[in-house]
């Protein structure tokens, strides 16, 4: 059994209106709302606590990404029993990792013949079962957008990008200030060299390090944009033909419909 989330929590202020698919207007995304990410009300969603991460859900800071997890059952050997790990473990790579422990192939052969890539998903067993002290994802970088990167201990953000709820909840989060001083008021805009934190000895990014390291900013600037050319994406816009599947095909519920005949 596996318990784990896929982000940090929500840290909106509590009069924050509703996502929606698409933005007001028809306009681009302002820094701090989540339009265009689905639909799905953050009013009074301030309740969550990453403290002593930086920031929460959306956020491209350690407590949007870093989540607690654990794994339990027969499968895993005695002596890891009990134990913590540290190693990054991307949530794609359960996928993998399960397939394996059942026998199973986990390449999907309907998406490759759709022309899809293939799963983004390692075999994290090795990690979980002790024989490896060290996680693969460290290695092949457990997380890259058009605009961060992070491998190893590094975290690179793109310069001039803005990252929202850049600030700290506290020990307790809410609290008295959060009606008028929520996480998500404040933001903080990288130098044009881009910002970099090293999330291992640094995970409550207290301390931007791109002027110090920049053959690591070097480095992590052209793995990311290397990296980032490959990303498959699909778009968050409504599909009119999706809304007519889910009636016609599904009873109101959503299923496949762009290959359906």
């Amino acid at each position: 059994m596996v318990l784990t989330s896929d982000n940090g929590g929500y840290v909106k202020g509590i009069g924050g209106p509703c996502n929606t698919t698409h933005s007001p207007g028809g306009g681009a995304a302002a820094p701090n709302t989540d339009w265009n990410h689905g639909t799905v009300c953050f009013n009074g969603e301030s309740g969550a606590n990453n403290w002593p991460l930086r920031g929460g859900k959306y956020s491209m800071w350690e407590g949007g990404i870093r989540v607690n997890a654990f794994a339990s059952g027969g499968a895993l050997p005695a002596a890891v029993r009990g134990t913590k790990l540290n190693g990054a473990i991307h949530i794609a790579d359960w996928y993998t990792t399960l397939a394996h422990l059942a026998g199973a192939d986990p390449t999907d052969h309907e998406a490759a013949r759709s022309g899809l890539p293939p799963i983004d998903s390692l075999d994290v067993w090795p990690l979980l079962s002790g024989q490896n002290a060290t996680s693969p994802r460290e290695e092949a970088g457990w997380l890259v957008t058009e605009s961060l990167f992070v491998q190893g201990p590094w975290k690179y953000v793109a310069g001039g990008t803005t990252m929202t709820e850049a600030a700290r909840g506290g020990p307790a989060y809410p609290n008295a200030s959060t009606a008028t001083d929520p996480i998500s008021d404040h933001n903080f805009v990288c130098p044009s060299r881009g910002c970099l934190f090293n999330v291992v000895e640094d995970p409550a990014e207290k301390d931007e390090v791109s002027e110090a390291h920049p053959d690591v900013v070097a480095h992590m600037k052209v793995e990311m944009e290397k990296r980032a050319a490959h990303i498959w994406s699909t778009s968050h816009q409504n599909d009119p033909a999706c809304k007519k599947a889910a009636w016609d095909r599904y009873g109101g519920f959503y299923g496949p419909w762009k290959e359906v005949e």
